[in-house]
Parts: structure tokens; sequence; C-alpha cells
């Protein structure tokens, strides 16, 4: 009868020594894996507004580079410059109209000691690497009304 009860009490303990382990383990995911989703939502909003700007004012990639830099809505964390990079080109398509194709790119930094290192081991950067793009097309000017 004593040895059940000395397995039970050696289970509890050994929980008790794991639990915080693994809360840390849980917690620590939850936090850095949120952070890294709300990143990638305000990084796709940035090319999104690129992009459309972008095409809509039928500006030159430089002029979008400019509207990147001096967006007025980004994340707290993105105040350093250069913290993203951002890819621009203009995709001519068959039919004679023209794509504007914005790419970002920024690694969402993980704040967890535990995720630091597995990442750091698979991927050689204590970082969580984040891409998005968004391509909207530059609208043809309208005509005039009596050509049609």
């Amino acid at each position: 009868m004593h040895r059940l009860n000395r397995k039970k009490g050696q289970s509890i303990v050994e929980m008790s020594l794991l639990f915080p382990l693994f809360l840390l383990v849980i917690v620590g995911g939850i936090v850095d894996f949120g952070f890294a989703f709300y990143n990638v939502l305000a990084l796709q909003q940035l090319a999104n507004d690129a992009a459309l700007t972008g095409a809509e004012k039928n500006m030159t990639d430089d002029q979008i580079r400019t509207f990147i830099a001096n967006y007025n809505s980004p994340p707290v964390s993105w105040n350093k410059p250069g913290i993203y990079n951002a890819t621009i080109s203009t995709i001519q398509m068959q039919d004679g109209s023209r794509m504007k194709r914005v790419e970002l790119s920024y690694e969402s930094k993980t704040y967890t000691p535990f995720y630091q290192t597995a990442l750091n081991t698979v991927n050689g950067k204590d970082s969580i690497s984040l891409r998005t793009f968004a391509v909207y097309k530059v609208p043809n000017t309208v005509r005039n009304r009596e050509h049609f």
C-alpha cells in the first residue's frame, strides 16, 4: 500500500519540476508567434497601401520607396530605418497595361530565449523571416466621352 502512494507522490514532484519549463515554452511560443502574426499583418497592410497608392498615382519605384519610408502607421517596433527590405517593380502586361508589385520582407524578433536558441540552431538567426507582396494594376486613363 505504501508503494502505490510513493509512486503518486513521485509523479507530482516530477510534474512540479517540469511544468514551469513546459509553461514557459508554451507561453513563450504564444508571445513570439503572436508578435510575428501581428507583424505579418502590418507588413501586408503596408505592401497593399504602397502598391495601391503607387498604382493609382502612377508613381515611380523611387516614389513608392519614399512612400514606404514615410508610412504613417507602422508598428511601434519598426521605428528603426531599414528594418524591412522592399523590392518594387513595374510589370508590363501583354495587353499593354502595367502592374505595380511591392514585395516586403521583415525579420520579426523573438523574445523568448528558448525560441531564440531554437531558431538560431535551425536558421542561423534568432528571428522569424516574414515576406509578403501586393500587386495592383495601374488604371487606364479615362477617355473623352465623345469617342464612345
